[in-house]
């Protein structure tokens, strides 16, 4: 996705595009402390994006935003692609619950 953080009215047509789907998570302030953003074709959704800011990290918000817009998709899968975050992504139940298939930014060393 394209860096939109000096335009805030392209920031919003993407999260807002057709077959995207955004949770925000706000804290007692309304201020924005994480989002999870995804892509669907219908059949299957993208994890796109999951932020959490760094003081909110540790309590299960970026658990619970991931929860949400899966079952906002309404697919039957989630594929997470990432470079950056294994560690947090093998750390989801994904492999013992039907729905979520992890592919990481590296390949595997071959034998």
């Amino acid at each position: 996705m394209a860096d939109v953080s000096a335009d805030p009215d392209r920031a919003l047509r993407a999260l807002l595009a057709p077959g995207a789907t955004t949770v925000v998570a706000l804290d007692d302030d309304d201020t924005v402390v994480g989002f999870a953003h995804a892509l669907t074709d219908g059949a299957t959704a993208y994890l796109a994006q999951l932020l959490v800011a760094p003081e909110h990290r540790g309590r299960g918000l970026g658990r619970q935003m991931l929860a949400e817009v899966f079952q906002r998709c309404r697919v039957g899968r989630m594929d997470v692609i990432t470079h950056t975050a294994e560690g947090f992504y093998e750390t989801l139940p994904h492999r013992r619950f039907a729905g979520f298939r992890l592919y990481p930014g590296r390949r595997p060393a071959r034998g």
